[in-house]
This record gives C-alpha cells, structure tokens and sequence, in this order.
C-alpha cells in the first residue's frame, strides 16, 4: 500500500511498525513531528530495497544524528552528510552516539560513513550515479539559509540537481518534510508542499504517486504547548484522532518566529525521469502556488507583531533546525 502525501489516519496504521521500532530503539519519546518523518522513510527505503534486490549504498543528507543511517546498515553502505555531523544536532547525544535515553542497538558499524560537510559540496565527494537511494529527512529546506531570502524553492530546486546527478538511473529519492499548512501561507522556509513537489520534479524527478493535496485540514479547537518542542503550539487534526497526543504533535504552529506559520508534513517518492524543467530557475517565481491576498496579509501582520515585540528575534534562534 502507498502512503498519502499528507500525515493520515492511514499512514499512522501502515507506520505502527515502524514506529514501534523507534520507540524500541529509545527514540519514542522524541517530538512525534521527528518520529513520524523518520517513520516514512523507513517504510520507504524498505519499499525501495525490496525493488531494487541488490546491497544498497544509501545516502542521507543532512540526517546528523538520527538514527535512521544506522539503522539502514542492513542493507548495504550508507553515507551520511551533515555540516553538524561532528556531534551537535537538535536533540542531546551521549558519548555513543545515540540519544541520551537510548541505551543504543547494534548496527553495521562498519557499513557507515559520516561526513561532516557542507552539502553544496558533495558532488565533489562522490561519484556521478553512485548511489541507489538518496533520502531527504526536512533538511533540503533550510539549505536556503533557513529561506532568509524568501528563495527556498529555488535552493530545493538546486540540491534536488545535486542529488539527480548522484543518483543511480534506477534509484530512489525519498523525501519527508516540514512544509507550510495548505490554503493558508508561507515564510522563510516553510514552503507549500506543492513548491517542494514542483521544485524537486522541475529538478529532473518524477514522483511514484502524484502529488495530493489530501490532507484533512481541521483544526481541533484545543491548543496544547508541547515540552518537547517549546518553540510550538501543537495542534490536532480531527482526522487524526485529536485524543491521542502522538497525532497532536504531527501538526504544529510557531508561536514565536516564522510569523506564526503552522505546519503539516508531507512524504514522497520519486525516481529520475528523462526531462527537467529548464525554465524552473529563472522563472519559478511566477510559477510556484502562491497563497491567497487575505493569507499573504495575515502573514504580514503576525511577522510584523511579532519582529515589533523584540522577544521574536532572540527566541528565533531556539527554534530553528528543531527536527
């Protein structure tokens, strides 16, 4: 079965195993947004190996610590790149390697390979097409510098170049991101999951299941702040049963910075495909999904009340890169 785009009751089922397994591993407990990204792509490269029936040589960009290159020592060598591979990343790391409540787990040590670079860099690294799956856990957005520019899809447009050019003809680009919340708006580098979608495949992808707007966008009524991500509200979506707090934490609202963006996360799956959009990088301003009047004002509005209340540019700077 394939997952939806958008976080679903469906999805939470067909990722229970998955999900399981990291609260085995001692990752549970981490925010459910993290959880349930890394959860997607397990169920995808899993999905990808079983396709591919050979060793795998995997890359993950911009994974840090987390545990999913580790874990995907099993099937076959994996390369991780991260500019804070030399041990800082979002959540406390013990001396081994994993999270400070995890008592660790076994993995094929000697299948990994963790680079601490810069990911324009990479292609420097390794060779044209020497990878069989290239997985994207919600860091290619902030390779814009955290959309300090407002120029995010076109920093996803160039490093999804990058990867196309690293990836095997036959290989896997697995994708699982924070993205702004449909039919409302967008900031820094909280982009519309139709602007990922469309920057990725302008890059030279097509995906394995149309892009759909399918999520269920209602919001329950009550708001909740989350100790594990204190620079959110968290918010539950009535598809998602609103009772249980994993699910409350999959849909999230900044209360401070970003101008109060809420955010969704969506997954994907593409392959290489024979045309790349040519026109993308000089054009993809007048070509990307644009949010209505009324929700480009209110953005105005919240960043405005915000950068104006002093406190937004001090906290800012706890909330980025969380997950």
């Amino acid at each position: 079965m394939k997952l939806t785009t958008y976080q679903s009751e469906k999805n939470l089922n067909l990722l229970a195993p998955y999900i399981d397994i990291l609260k085995e591993l001692g990752y549970g407990e981490l925010n459910f947004d993290a959880v349930y990204k890394w959860s997607t792509i397990m169920f995808n490269v899993e999905e990808a190996a079983k396709k591919l029936n050979r060793k795998l040589r995997i890359l993950d960009i911009g994974g840090g610590l987390g545990p999913l290159d580790q874990i995907f020592t099993k099937y076959g060598t994996v390369v991780s790149i991260d500019i804070k591979n030399d041990r800082s990343t979002w959540f406390p790391v013990s001396e081994n390697g994993f999270y400070k409540d995890s008592s660790g787990f076994d993995y094929q040590l000697e299948n990994l390979e963790r680079v601490c670079t810069d990911f324009w860099k990479i292609e420097k690294l390794f060779e044209h097409e020497s990878f069989d799956v290239v997985y994207d856990s919600c860091s290619m957005i902030h390779f814009s510098n955290y959309g300090r520019k407002n120029d995010t899809p076109l920093s996803v447009f160039k490093a999804s170049r990058i990867v196309h050019n690293l990836l095997k003809s036959d290989g896997f680009f697995i994708v699982a991101s924070d993205v702004a919340t449909p039919r409302t708006y967008e900031h820094m580098d909280m982009i519309f999951g139709q602007n990922l979608d469309l920057a990725i495949t302008s890059a030279g992808f097509c995906s394995t299941e149309e892009f759909s707007d399918d999520l269920k966008i209602t919001w329950t009524p009550k708001v909740r702040y989350s100790d594990a991500l204190p620079g959110y509200l968290s918010r539950g979506t009535k598809a998602l049963n609103p009772g249980d707090s994993a699910c409350a934490l999959i849909s999230h609202k900044y209360k401070t910075g970003r101008a109060k963006v809420s955010i969704e996360i969506v997954q994907s799956v593409y392959r290489k495909s024979e045309t790349r959009d040519s026109t993308f990088e000089a054009n993809w301003k007048n070509i990307v999904h644009k949010p209505t009047a009324i929700n480009s004002i209110v953005r105005y509005v919240n960043w405005y009340s915000l950068a104006i209340k002093s406190k937004f540019f001090k906290q800012n700077k706890n909330t980025e890169g969380c997950c």
